[in-house]
């Protein structure tokens, strides 16, 4: 089984266990079947982009959190980038050459962390999605 899927899996069944959830009081919170929200939390599925703002009010994540959940769901699933980047990325030729680039260079961590420093001094947040590091 793909150790991926299962991180996303086990993120949800740990946050719902802290909060005193039944996978069956999830599952019913947000209009699925209890089998259905098993196989998310066992990694066997992968949930619909339409299901993660009500999973994320239900867990009670904060904005880090959301991410979080966000970013492993995209990794459940092989060569996918996180949903709330998907069109940013899609429509934005520069992101994906400034990426290509990176990729093929082998661009280290510390070389990003400079990129969003960068962006937060020029661009600051303005109430909306921060992301962190």
């Amino acid at each position: 089984m793909d150790e991926d899927y299962r991180a996303f899996g086990r993120f949800i069944e740990t946050r719902r266990k802290e909060l005193g959830l039944t996978a069956k009081k999830l599952a019913d919170t947000m209009g699925v079947g209890t089998p259905y929200m098993s196989d998310i939390e066992n990694g066997r599925r992968y949930p619909p982009e339409k299901h993660f703002d009500t999973l994320a009010e239900i867990l009670q994540l904060d904005e880090a959190g959301r991410l979080r959940m966000i970013d492993l769901a995209a990794c459940a699933r092989e060569n996918q980038l996180a949903p709330d980047i998907v069109g940013y990325v899609r429509k934005t030729d520069l992101a994906r050459v400034a990426l290509r680039k990176a990729r093929k260079r082998g661009v280290p961590n510390d070389v990003w962390e400079r990129v969003i420093e960068m962006l937060d001094e020029q661009y600051p947040d303005q109430g909306g999605e921060g992301g962190g590091v």
